[in-house]
């Protein structure tokens, strides 16, 4: 059983930096000599496309994938890891569950990449990650925010246990053009246009998409199949900075 995640039946995705990375990231891990732990980590800020490139690696090595959420308790997440390993639940307690992860991983030990992790550090969750880890040694990747693995190391036993650190990298002209290649398949958009993109959203990968959506829509307005910086309004760019209002002319005194 692969990852059930929705995001995994999307199309094909761009060989980004992140994507390689991430990919990397998990073939290091797999081919780890048995006195290597093999918890990883893959960090960075949101918008970056992390989750993109899980997709893509548990797609490539039919590994398991689970996405965490802010309100899951212990039970929680046991249950849906148990559900992505198997379909199904258990009953029984945490340790019951806990037990039933570690015997099908033992017999299957494909990779486990576990998404938001932040929210298993924050309720101290992550200790069940190391002991399923240790149980198993299967490869376990984390994937967090920017401050996952400072959050990380309040959880001495889990931290001592990281073998990878990788930080996400935000997107520079060359994932542009591959993510241009990508979603505006019958325009052609000119450098100069994409590097203005890339530098006013500080290389967020979300924003870059949004962007090049808003370039694809000017070019079917226009009919133009190459768009270039002197076609598109700069003020168009979203750059993940709120309008600001303008401030009323001063009416002239009579």
């Amino acid at each position: 059983m692969t990852a059930t995640n929705d995001n995994v039946n999307r199309p094909a995705i761009a060989p980004l930096r992140n994507v390689t990375m991430f990919l990397e990231l998990v073939e290091r891990q797999l081919a780890q000599p048995p006195h290597i732990d093999r918890l990883g980590v893959f960090s960075g800020p949101s918008g970056y496309g992390k989750t993109q490139a899980a997709v893509y690696a548990a797609n490539r090595h039919a590994a398991y994938y689970v996405e965490c959420g802010y309100s899951w308790t212990q039970k929680t997440f046991t249950d849906a890891v148990l559900h992505e390993l198997s379909g199904h639940s258990k009953k029984g307690s945490v340790a019951d569950k806990v037990q039933e992860v570690i015997r099908v991983l033992a017999v299957d030990p494909r990779p486990l990449i576990v998404d938001e992790s932040d929210h298993l550090v924050k309720k101290s969750i992550i200790d069940i990650v190391r002991e399923i880890h240790d149980k198993t040694m299967t490869p376990i990747i984390l994937i967090g925010e920017e401050e996952l693995p400072n959050k990380l190391a309040e959880f001495e036993r889990a931290h001592n246990r990281v073998s990878s650190w990788v930080l996400a990298q935000p997107t520079d002209i060359a994932d542009a053009r591959e993510l241009a290649g990508c979603y505006c398949r019958d325009v052609e958009i000119e450098d100069a246009l994409l590097e203005e993109i890339v530098e006013r959203t500080y290389g967020v990968t979300r924003r870059v998409v949004a962007n090049l959506q808003q370039v694809l829509e000017e070019s079917r307005k226009t009919g133009n199949r190459i768009v270039t910086l002197a076609d598109f309004d700069p003020e168009k760019i979203v750059t993940g900075n709120p309008p600001r209002r303008k401030a009323p002319a001063r009416r002239k005194a009579a």
